[in-house]
């Protein structure tokens, strides 16, 4: 009972330990039991448990299992062999909605809902919310549930420290991510009539607040770019629309149906046409480790020594390689980016290669932390910004109030500087996070600078790196989230 009433000897309290004010029909401690089931706020008052709505056979069940816990020591000859295996962790794995009911449904809800901090002792973030779901990478979600929230009501989901089975907390990762709206299929879209002005309305909406209403970039790169636009496919456009780019500030648009993904693919490429010849000839034997010293060399200092980006986008992040293909980087980098610091490599067409290869290789790689990326705004103006939008809910410190801890290790290490902008940005809805990156007209919008600066604040919370066992199979989701 970490937050819950301890139970373990449930069946040892007597008559005068049950409070009857609010029992209906018999004071007897089996219906004081089945009333708190049916109704659990209307028993004890202010009470957090969820209504379940359990039918009278899984009541009377659950009645005759809570009274029978007890500090006595139960005789031998009553252990089944179920009891047995679990007590030899031998039991069979739960499924992944099994796991998720026994797990996380008391607090996070059956459907994922949370509880409102305004109505509740304290809060609890909503999983389902398709704001979370559309910022969310599985590094994050794994993250929180084998580490949990320190000094928070979340604890460490660890095999060694609950008892869980590795594939259970496998499952429940992806479990997790079923809340994310699946995008329409990408031939689907393909089909699909469309508008420019939907387009345009779209993308000044929810894309401009990033980069840029006239698309020449800002905290996302230019779009408004023939170096880019003549290399980027429809369906390059259409999965980094709808994969997004985890860990970074560009959220899913899953949600978006067929329509409206294809009215803004049309809107940022007008012709689906190319001007260019997309034929690569055939790559030959490869040199990972030199391509390894050419990204360390030519891309590290824009891109970041761990390809997670700085003043250059995130080009070893899985959702880009899986949207790029290998004509797209040759080409990109053989060119070079009109009007940005992207300027044309020098090198071999062999040269080259080795660079796409070790590209590749990173794919699958999950590093031993969380990578925050670069912090790029200034964290003493950052503070300002976040005491006067932030504090309130947040509290002054970042320790919690009407809203989750920011000042938390165990969150600061599983959210991305990337993830922080792009929950700025969004907010969350049908919550009292409002989406301060768009507009609105009874609130200020904080301008991408701005969002960049209260980022930097933030991160300069963050005291510790908590590193993790790579070697978990429940980092190799990480390669196959697209």
């Amino acid at each position: 009972g970490p937050f819950g009433p301890d139970l373990s000897a449930e069946g040892d309290k007597i008559y005068q330990g049950y409070d009857f004010r609010f029992i209906r029909g018999e004071k007897s401690i089996f219906n004081w039991q089945r009333e708190h089931f049916k109704g659990p706020a209307d028993v004890v008052p202010h009470s957090i448990m969820p209504n379940f709505n359990f039918n009278t056979e899984q009541t009377d069940a659950l009645i005759n299992l809570v009274l029978g816990f007890s500090r006595a020591q139960l005789p031998v000859q009553y252990y089944t062999l179920d009891v047995i295996k679990e007590i030899k962790h031998k039991r069979s794995a739960l499924n992944a909605s099994s796991a998720y009911k026994v797990i996380c449904s008391a607090c996070h809800g059956t459907n994922g809902q949370g509880l409102d901090y305004k109505k509740n002792v304290f809060g609890v973030p909503s999983l389902a919310n398709p704001d979370f779901q559309a910022v969310a990478s599985l590094d994050l979600i794994s993250f929180i549930i084998t580490e949990g929230r320190g000094f928070r009501y979340m604890p460490s989901w660890r095999k060694k420290h609950s008892g869980l089975k590795q594939s259970e907390l496998t499952d429940l990762t992806t479990y997790i991510r079923q809340w994310r709206k699946k995008p329409g299929a990408y031939d689907l879209v393909l089909d699909s009539n469309y508008s420019l002005d939907e387009g345009r309305n779209l993308y000044l909406k929810y894309c401009a607040t990033c980069h840029g209403e006239k698309r020449r970039g800002g905290i996302g790169p230019s779009l408004d770019n023939n170096s880019i636009l003549d290399l980027a496919t429809d369906e390059f456009l259409y999965t980094t629309l709808v994969n997004g780019r985890s860990n970074t500030a560009m959220p899913s648009w899953s949600r978006f149906d067929a329509y409206a993904i294809k009215s803004l693919i049309r809107f940022l490429k007008p012709s689906s046409k190319s001007t260019v010849d997309r034929t690569v000839k055939k790559f030959s034997a490869t040199n990972i480790e030199q391509g390894k010293t050419l990204y360390h060399y030519q891309c590290s200092r824009c891109h970041g020594a761990n390809g997670m980006g700085a003043i250059g986008p995130a080009i070893l992040n899985p959702d880009f390689l899986a949207a790029a293909d290998d004509y797209f980087i040759l080409e990109t980098t053989r060119r070079g980016r009109n009007h940005t610091p992207m300027f044309g490599a020098k090198q071999s067409f062999n040269d080259l290669v080795d660079l796409i290869t070790f590209m590749r290789s990173r794919q699958d790689t999950i590093p031993a932390y969380i990578e925050s990326a670069p912090s790029l705004g200034n964290p003493e103006k950052g503070e300002d910004i976040f005491l006067t939008y932030c504090s309130e809910c947040h509290g002054k410190s970042g320790e919690g109030m009407a809203a989750p801890a920011l000042n938390n290790q165990e969150f600061l290490n599983a959210a991305t500087n990337g993830y922080l902008l792009a929950t700025i940005t969004l907010g969350r809805s049908s919550t009292p996070m409002p989406a301060w990156g768009m507009k609105d007209n009874n609130r200020r919008v904080i301008s991408p600078r701005e969002r960049q600066h209260l980022v930097s604040f933030i991160r300069n919370w963050q005291k510790i790196t908590i590193r993790r066992d790579t070697t978990d199979p429940i980092f190799n989701l990480m390669a196959g989230e697209n």
